[in-house]
Protein backbone atom coordinates (compact mmCIF):
# COMPACT_ATOMS: atom_id res chain seq x y z
CA UNK A 1 0.00 0.00 0.00
CA UNK A 2 1.36 3.40 -0.99
CA UNK A 3 2.59 5.81 1.68
CA UNK A 4 0.35 8.71 2.68
CA UNK A 5 1.62 12.23 2.02
CA UNK A 6 0.28 14.11 5.03
CA UNK A 7 0.85 17.81 5.62
CA UNK A 8 0.18 19.99 8.66
CA UNK A 9 -0.03 23.64 7.66
CA UNK A 10 0.97 25.27 10.91
CA UNK A 11 3.97 22.93 11.27
CA UNK A 12 5.18 22.59 7.69
CA UNK A 13 4.78 26.32 6.94
CA UNK A 14 6.00 27.63 10.27
CA UNK A 15 9.20 29.13 8.86
CA UNK A 16 7.33 30.90 6.11
CA UNK A 17 4.90 32.44 8.56
CA UNK A 18 7.64 33.46 10.98
CA UNK A 19 9.75 35.10 8.28
CA UNK A 20 7.01 36.81 6.30
CA UNK A 21 4.25 37.30 8.80
CA UNK A 22 2.00 35.23 6.54
CA UNK A 23 2.04 31.94 4.69
CA UNK A 24 3.86 32.23 1.38
CA UNK A 25 1.96 31.81 -1.85
CA UNK A 26 3.67 28.48 -2.53
CA UNK A 27 2.33 27.08 0.74
CA UNK A 28 -1.00 28.86 0.77
CA UNK A 29 -3.44 27.52 3.30
CA UNK A 30 -6.79 26.34 2.05
CA UNK A 31 -9.41 29.04 1.76
CA UNK A 32 -12.43 26.82 1.60
CA UNK A 33 -15.33 28.01 -0.48
CA UNK A 34 -18.52 27.74 1.54
CA UNK A 35 -20.92 25.11 0.33
CA UNK A 36 -24.53 25.97 -0.45
CA UNK A 37 -25.34 22.76 1.39
CA UNK A 38 -23.37 23.67 4.51
CA UNK A 39 -25.71 24.01 7.50
CA UNK A 40 -25.91 27.51 8.96
CA UNK A 41 -24.39 26.36 12.25
CA UNK A 42 -21.38 24.82 10.49
CA UNK A 43 -19.37 28.06 10.50
CA UNK A 44 -19.86 30.11 13.60
CA UNK A 45 -18.12 32.48 15.91
CA UNK A 46 -16.30 30.95 18.84
CA UNK A 47 -18.67 30.55 21.76
CA UNK A 48 -18.13 32.85 24.70
CA UNK A 49 -19.00 29.94 26.99
CA UNK A 50 -15.67 28.24 26.23
CA UNK A 51 -12.82 29.64 28.35
CA UNK A 52 -10.23 31.57 26.40
CA UNK A 53 -7.55 29.25 25.13
CA UNK A 54 -4.17 29.53 26.78
CA UNK A 55 -0.98 27.53 26.91
CA UNK A 56 -0.76 25.42 30.03
CA UNK A 57 2.89 24.58 29.43
CA UNK A 58 5.22 22.35 31.40
CA UNK A 59 4.87 19.18 29.37
CA UNK A 60 7.15 19.84 26.41
CA UNK A 61 4.18 19.91 24.02
CA UNK A 62 4.90 21.22 20.54
CA UNK A 63 2.82 20.89 17.40
CA UNK A 64 5.89 19.51 15.63
CA UNK A 65 6.23 16.64 18.13
CA UNK A 66 2.58 15.64 17.74
CA UNK A 67 2.75 15.93 13.95
CA UNK A 68 5.83 13.68 13.82
CA UNK A 69 4.15 11.00 15.94
CA UNK A 70 0.85 11.03 14.05
CA UNK A 71 2.32 11.16 10.55
CA UNK A 72 4.49 8.14 11.36
CA UNK A 73 1.64 6.18 12.98
CA UNK A 74 -0.76 6.78 10.08
CA UNK A 75 1.58 5.31 7.48
CA UNK A 76 0.72 1.77 6.31
CA UNK A 77 4.24 0.55 7.15
CA UNK A 78 4.58 2.22 10.55
CA UNK A 79 6.43 0.43 13.32
CA UNK A 80 4.53 2.37 16.01
CA UNK A 81 1.81 0.50 17.84
CA UNK A 82 -1.49 1.94 19.07
CA UNK A 83 -0.34 1.74 22.70
CA UNK A 84 3.03 3.34 21.95
CA UNK A 85 1.35 6.35 20.38
CA UNK A 86 -1.04 6.71 23.32
CA UNK A 87 1.92 6.57 25.70
CA UNK A 88 3.76 9.20 23.65
CA UNK A 89 0.92 11.70 23.26
CA UNK A 90 -0.80 11.69 26.65
CA UNK A 91 2.24 12.94 28.63
CA UNK A 92 2.46 15.91 26.25
CA UNK A 93 -1.11 17.00 27.03
CA UNK A 94 -1.29 19.11 30.23
CA UNK A 95 -3.55 18.06 33.08
CA UNK A 96 -6.98 19.69 33.18
CA UNK A 97 -6.27 21.21 29.78
CA UNK A 98 -9.56 20.79 27.91
CA UNK A 99 -9.73 24.53 27.18
CA UNK A 100 -6.01 24.98 26.58
CA UNK A 101 -4.22 25.87 23.38
CA UNK A 102 -2.45 22.51 23.43
CA UNK A 103 -5.75 20.62 23.17
CA UNK A 104 -7.08 23.11 20.63
CA UNK A 105 -4.01 22.73 18.42
CA UNK A 106 -4.08 18.95 18.77
CA UNK A 107 -7.76 18.90 17.74
CA UNK A 108 -7.23 21.08 14.68
CA UNK A 109 -4.25 18.99 13.60
CA UNK A 110 -6.26 15.77 13.86
CA UNK A 111 -9.01 17.21 11.67
CA UNK A 112 -6.49 18.45 9.11
CA UNK A 113 -4.86 15.01 8.92
CA UNK A 114 -8.19 13.19 8.74
CA UNK A 115 -9.22 15.33 5.76
CA UNK A 116 -6.22 14.02 3.85
CA UNK A 117 -6.70 10.29 4.48
CA UNK A 118 -8.89 8.67 1.79
CA UNK A 119 -12.29 7.59 3.11
CA UNK A 120 -11.58 3.96 2.19
CA UNK A 121 -8.01 3.83 3.56
CA UNK A 122 -7.37 1.57 6.60
CA UNK A 123 -5.51 4.40 8.32
CA UNK A 124 -8.79 6.28 8.76
CA UNK A 125 -10.11 3.52 10.99
CA UNK A 126 -6.79 3.26 12.81
CA UNK A 127 -6.82 7.01 13.45
CA UNK A 128 -10.42 6.92 14.67
CA UNK A 129 -9.55 4.09 17.09
CA UNK A 130 -6.61 6.10 18.41
CA UNK A 131 -8.71 9.21 19.07
CA UNK A 132 -11.50 7.17 20.63
CA UNK A 133 -8.98 5.73 23.09
CA UNK A 134 -7.34 9.09 23.85
CA UNK A 135 -10.80 10.53 24.52
CA UNK A 136 -11.13 8.30 27.57
CA UNK A 137 -8.48 10.37 29.33
CA UNK A 138 -9.70 13.08 31.73
CA UNK A 139 -7.34 15.45 29.91
CA UNK A 140 -9.85 15.62 27.05
CA UNK A 141 -12.95 15.93 29.25
CA UNK A 142 -14.78 19.25 29.70
CA UNK A 143 -16.75 19.84 32.90
CA UNK A 144 -20.33 21.11 32.80
CA UNK A 145 -22.01 21.98 36.12
CA UNK A 146 -25.71 21.13 36.46
CA UNK A 147 -27.72 24.15 37.56
CA UNK A 148 -29.03 23.71 41.09
CA UNK A 149 -27.04 20.53 41.63
CA UNK A 150 -23.57 19.73 43.01
CA UNK A 151 -23.15 17.09 40.30
CA UNK A 152 -20.91 17.60 37.27
CA UNK A 153 -21.39 16.33 33.72
CA UNK A 154 -18.37 15.60 31.55
CA UNK A 155 -18.21 16.24 27.82
CA UNK A 156 -15.63 14.44 25.71
CA UNK A 157 -13.55 16.20 23.05
CA UNK A 158 -15.42 19.51 23.09
CA UNK A 159 -12.64 21.36 21.22
CA UNK A 160 -12.29 18.46 18.79
CA UNK A 161 -16.02 18.60 18.01
CA UNK A 162 -15.70 22.32 17.39
CA UNK A 163 -12.79 21.67 15.02
CA UNK A 164 -14.94 19.14 13.17
CA UNK A 165 -17.81 21.64 12.95
CA UNK A 166 -15.41 24.15 11.40
CA UNK A 167 -14.32 21.67 8.72
CA UNK A 168 -17.06 22.72 6.31
CA UNK A 169 -17.14 24.08 2.80
CA UNK A 170 -15.74 22.79 -0.45
CA UNK A 171 -12.70 23.57 -2.55
CA UNK A 172 -12.06 22.17 -6.01
CA UNK A 173 -8.33 22.20 -5.23
CA UNK A 174 -8.96 19.76 -2.37
CA UNK A 175 -11.91 17.74 -3.69
CA UNK A 176 -11.87 14.87 -1.20
CA UNK A 177 -11.47 16.74 2.08
CA UNK A 178 -15.21 17.01 2.74
CA UNK A 179 -15.85 13.38 1.80
CA UNK A 180 -12.97 12.15 3.95
CA UNK A 181 -13.91 14.15 7.04
CA UNK A 182 -17.53 12.92 6.86
CA UNK A 183 -16.26 9.34 6.66
CA UNK A 184 -13.93 9.95 9.60
CA UNK A 185 -16.62 11.47 11.79
CA UNK A 186 -18.99 8.63 10.89
CA UNK A 187 -16.37 6.11 12.03
CA UNK A 188 -15.83 7.99 15.29
CA UNK A 189 -19.58 7.96 15.92
CA UNK A 190 -19.79 4.26 15.04
CA UNK A 191 -17.22 3.58 17.77
CA UNK A 192 -19.37 5.36 20.33
CA UNK A 193 -16.77 8.10 20.85
CA UNK A 194 -19.56 10.45 21.97
CA UNK A 195 -22.01 7.80 23.09
CA UNK A 196 -24.95 6.60 21.01
CA UNK A 197 -25.62 9.34 18.46
CA UNK A 198 -26.45 9.65 14.76
CA UNK A 199 -23.83 12.40 14.59
CA UNK A 200 -24.31 14.79 11.69
CA UNK A 201 -25.80 12.10 9.46
CA UNK A 202 -29.34 13.49 9.48
CA UNK A 203 -27.99 16.97 8.74
CA UNK A 204 -25.93 15.80 5.76
CA UNK A 205 -28.71 13.74 4.20
CA UNK A 206 -31.26 16.49 4.76
CA UNK A 207 -29.04 19.11 3.15
CA UNK A 208 -28.40 16.88 0.14
CA UNK A 209 -31.81 15.34 -0.50
CA UNK A 210 -34.37 17.59 1.18
CA UNK A 211 -34.06 20.79 -0.83
CA UNK A 212 -36.63 20.10 -3.52
CA UNK A 213 -37.98 23.64 -3.97
CA UNK A 214 -34.57 25.32 -4.12
CA UNK A 215 -33.23 25.87 -7.59
CA UNK A 216 -29.83 24.25 -7.91
CA UNK A 217 -26.98 26.39 -9.15
CA UNK A 218 -25.48 25.65 -12.54
CA UNK A 219 -21.92 25.46 -13.73
CA UNK A 220 -18.88 23.28 -13.15
CA UNK A 221 -18.52 24.12 -9.46
CA UNK A 222 -22.17 23.28 -8.80
CA UNK A 223 -21.69 19.89 -10.47
CA UNK A 224 -18.55 19.25 -8.44
CA UNK A 225 -20.37 20.35 -5.31
CA UNK A 226 -23.38 18.13 -5.86
CA UNK A 227 -21.21 15.08 -6.53
CA UNK A 228 -19.10 15.78 -3.45
CA UNK A 229 -22.03 16.29 -1.10
CA UNK A 230 -23.72 13.08 -2.26
CA UNK A 231 -20.49 11.12 -1.76
CA UNK A 232 -20.12 12.68 1.71
CA UNK A 233 -23.69 11.68 2.60
CA UNK A 234 -23.03 8.11 1.47
CA UNK A 235 -20.19 7.84 3.99
CA UNK A 236 -22.65 8.06 6.88
CA UNK A 237 -24.66 5.12 5.57
CA UNK A 238 -21.61 3.02 4.76
CA UNK A 239 -19.80 3.50 8.08
CA UNK A 240 -22.59 4.37 10.53
CA UNK A 241 -25.79 3.20 8.87
CA UNK A 242 -26.83 0.63 11.46
CA UNK A 243 -26.85 3.16 14.29
CA UNK A 244 -28.55 5.71 12.06
CA UNK A 245 -31.37 3.27 11.38
CA UNK A 246 -31.64 2.53 15.09
CA UNK A 247 -32.43 6.21 15.60
CA UNK A 248 -34.97 6.01 12.77
CA UNK A 249 -36.96 3.20 14.41
CA UNK A 250 -36.44 4.48 17.96
CA UNK A 251 -38.36 7.71 17.48
CA UNK A 252 -37.88 9.35 20.87
CA UNK A 253 -36.35 12.66 19.82
CA UNK A 254 -33.52 12.95 22.32
CA UNK A 255 -31.35 14.86 19.85
CA UNK A 256 -31.56 18.59 19.20
CA UNK A 257 -34.53 19.39 16.97
CA UNK A 258 -32.42 20.95 14.23
CA UNK A 259 -30.37 17.76 13.92
CA UNK A 260 -33.30 15.57 12.88
CA UNK A 261 -35.80 18.06 11.43
CA UNK A 262 -37.16 17.29 7.97
CA UNK A 263 -36.14 19.69 5.22
CA UNK A 264 -37.92 20.67 2.01
CA UNK A 265 -39.30 17.56 0.27
CA UNK A 266 -41.49 19.40 -2.22
CA UNK A 267 -44.73 17.67 -3.18
CA UNK A 268 -43.86 14.40 -1.44
CA UNK A 269 -46.08 13.21 1.38
CA UNK A 270 -45.08 14.74 4.75
CA UNK A 271 -42.41 12.79 6.62
CA UNK A 272 -41.84 12.36 10.33
CA UNK A 273 -38.25 13.21 11.39
CA UNK A 274 -37.64 9.63 12.50
CA UNK A 275 -39.60 7.26 10.33
CA UNK A 276 -39.02 4.33 8.00
CA UNK A 277 -40.76 6.42 5.33
CA UNK A 278 -37.99 9.03 5.54
CA UNK A 279 -35.37 6.29 5.34
CA UNK A 280 -37.04 5.00 2.18
CA UNK A 281 -37.16 8.52 0.76
CA UNK A 282 -33.39 8.84 1.23
CA UNK A 283 -32.89 5.37 -0.28
CA UNK A 284 -34.78 6.39 -3.42
CA UNK A 285 -32.72 9.56 -3.68
CA UNK A 286 -29.49 7.58 -3.57
CA UNK A 287 -30.86 5.25 -6.26
CA UNK A 288 -31.80 8.22 -8.46
CA UNK A 289 -28.15 9.32 -8.59
CA UNK A 290 -27.57 6.60 -11.19
CA UNK A 291 -29.87 8.48 -13.58
CA UNK A 292 -28.17 11.85 -13.10
CA UNK A 293 -26.15 12.51 -16.24
CA UNK A 294 -23.54 14.64 -14.46
CA UNK A 295 -22.85 12.22 -11.62
CA UNK A 296 -19.35 10.76 -11.70
CA UNK A 297 -18.79 7.02 -11.70
CA UNK A 298 -17.42 7.24 -8.17
CA UNK A 299 -20.47 9.17 -7.00
CA UNK A 300 -22.82 6.65 -8.62
CA UNK A 301 -20.88 3.77 -7.06
CA UNK A 302 -21.00 5.20 -3.54
CA UNK A 303 -24.67 6.12 -3.86
CA UNK A 304 -25.45 2.58 -5.03
CA UNK A 305 -23.54 1.10 -2.06
CA UNK A 306 -25.48 3.33 0.32
CA UNK A 307 -28.83 2.38 -1.23
CA UNK A 308 -28.07 -1.36 -1.06
CA UNK A 309 -27.06 -1.09 2.58
CA UNK A 310 -30.20 0.89 3.41
CA UNK A 311 -32.39 -1.83 1.92
CA UNK A 312 -30.53 -4.51 3.87
CA UNK A 313 -30.71 -2.60 7.16
CA UNK A 314 -34.43 -2.00 6.81
CA UNK A 315 -35.10 -5.59 5.79
CA UNK A 316 -33.23 -6.99 8.79
CA UNK A 317 -33.83 -4.45 11.57
CA UNK A 318 -37.61 -3.95 11.40
CA UNK A 319 -39.53 -6.46 13.49
CA UNK A 320 -43.24 -7.05 13.86
CA UNK A 321 -44.35 -6.08 17.36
Amino acid sequence: MAALHLTVDFVDNYDDEADNGAVTENHAKKQKRGSWLTPPWGKKEKSNSVPQQRYKGGTGYTDAKIATILRDFLQPDTKLSHDEVIASILPLIPENATASTEVGSFSEMCVELAEQIPYHHPSQLKFAQLLSTLGKSAKFMSKYPIEGSPEILYGKYQLFREALADATGLDEAFPYDWININAFEAKLCAMGTWGATPGRSFVQLRNVFERESQKLEEGSFAIFERNTEIMAAAQWIIWHGQTMFSFIIYDEDIEDAHMCAVGDIGDAAPLQPRSVERWRYWTRKFEEVDTWAEATDECKGLAARAARLMHVLEENMVFSV
